[in-house]
């Protein structure tokens, strides 16, 4: 029985993580699931190789279980203290996307996620769990669906990528899903961006090429960000940007970056980065030069994207979450994300039902209708 072969672990370490790399690569590679890529080894050691070596105010709450000498579960989480409230994240946020955890399929998933979701409790680690990007198809939703408090629900969206082999293909497989109107925008925004000179789509291998664009990408954003109105706490914080600069020359298979460019008489005018694993590729960051915002760049290389990994053997492209409109024009199979607060003790129940599902909504309220300046004065305190 599992209560007897099963044991469960807290890993508070980094070395302790280190010393599980190779039964952890081996359990995601059983899985061979391109959903489990945020919980893959190199992703989590990439992040905390800046988050917890360089003491920035996290501690691993890694959950790890065996079955004998076999690892068979990963939950990787982080605590973070909250003033006085301890409080679990997902190891790897904010680029995690998907939250989840890596379990042994063998008929007996559900015993070893009971005695989890017990120990969890007991570990007295973490006063709440802030459970974010949980797929309706996780292992983890039905409990938290049960037993957790539903803070936000949205949807991702990806494409399967067997529909074409050519561009000739992609454009009819676009015309036969679209209304006239918009085929025929679309069309013009192609016709007057192949205009202004000779494009070209690149993909982006070697470290200086990668560190370039990856500033002309955090270039292009603050200046969309401000045009916009809009603010991003993640690319205005320099942990964040340090950890997406060692992501973007991951090559491991399991959570390998591909980094796209499209370029413009030699000029970038647009990127999109993604993160590749069996056989599926997670779109995580995307820019465009805003000078060129009404060319449509940026669905001109997804378009692009989409053919090289068709082409370079991938099955699926996954845009995750929100499903913004030019995603939904190509992204058509639709899955329900949640994010839940689990409190654990009754200090987790006042910052889950007091703060997460009250506070927070106000102040994030409160703070969309402030000047843009204002906003990005108070996020300079945020972290």
């Amino acid at each position: 029985m599992i209560a007897q072969d099963f044991r469960l672990q807290c890993l508070s370490s980094l070395q302790e993580m280190e010393a599980i790399s190779e039964p952890w690569q081996a359990l995601e590679n059983s899985l061979a699931d391109g959903l489990h890529i945020f919980q893959t080894y190199h992703w989590c050691k990439i992040w905390a190789d800046h988050f917890i070596a360089q003491n920035k105010g996290f501690q691993l709450a890694l959950y790890a279980g065996w079955d004998g000498d076999e690892l068979s579960f990963v939950c990787p989480l982080v605590m973070r203290r909250h003033g006085p409230l301890r409080i679990g994240h997902w190891v790897g946020e904010p680029f995690t996307q998907y939250g989840t955890a890596l379990v042994k399929q063998d008929g007996r998933q559900d015993e070893r996620l009971a005695l989890f979701w017990s120990e969890l409790g007991k570990a007295k680690v973490m006063d709440a769990v802030w459970f974010r990007y949980i797929r309706q198809d996780s292992c983890l939703a039905s409990y938290l669906c049960d037993k957790a408090a539903l803070l936000k629900q949205e949807q991702a969206c990806s494409l399967g990528l067997s529909a074409f082999s050519n561009w000739d293909e992609m454009e009819q497989w676009f015309r036969d899903r679209h209304s006239k109107t918009t085929r025929r925008n679309r069309a013009r925004n192609n016709r007057r961006l192949l205009e202004l000179g000779t494009i070209e789509v690149r993909r982006l291998e070697k470290s200086q090429d990668l560190q370039q664009a990856l500033d002309d990408v955090l270039v292009f954003k603050a200046k969309w960000l401000e045009e916009s109105g809009l603010r991003s706490s993640t690319f205005a914080d320099e942990d964040s940007i340090s950890v997406l600069r060692s992501l973007i020359e991951n090559d491991h298979p399991n959570s390998a970056c591909r980094f796209y460019g499209l370029y413009l008489d030699g000029k970038a005018i647009a990127y999109d980065i993604g993160f590749t694993s069996f056989g599926r590729f997670l779109g995580n960051v995307g820019a465009f030069h805003p000078d060129y915002k009404s060319y449509s760049p940026g669905i001109y290389l997804m378009q692009a994207v989409m053919l090289d990994l068709e082409q370079s053997g991938f099955e699926r492209f996954d845009l995750m979450s929100p499903v913004y409109e030019y995603k939904a024009r190509w992204c058509k199979d639709l899955d329900d994300i949640m994010d839940y607060g689990l409190a654990l003790n009754w200090r987790g129940q006042l910052y889950v039902n007091g703060y997460l599902m009250r506070v927070r909504p106000l102040l994030k309220s409160t703070l969309d209708h402030m000047p843009a300046g204002l906003q990005a004065f108070i996020q300079r305190f945020k972290r």
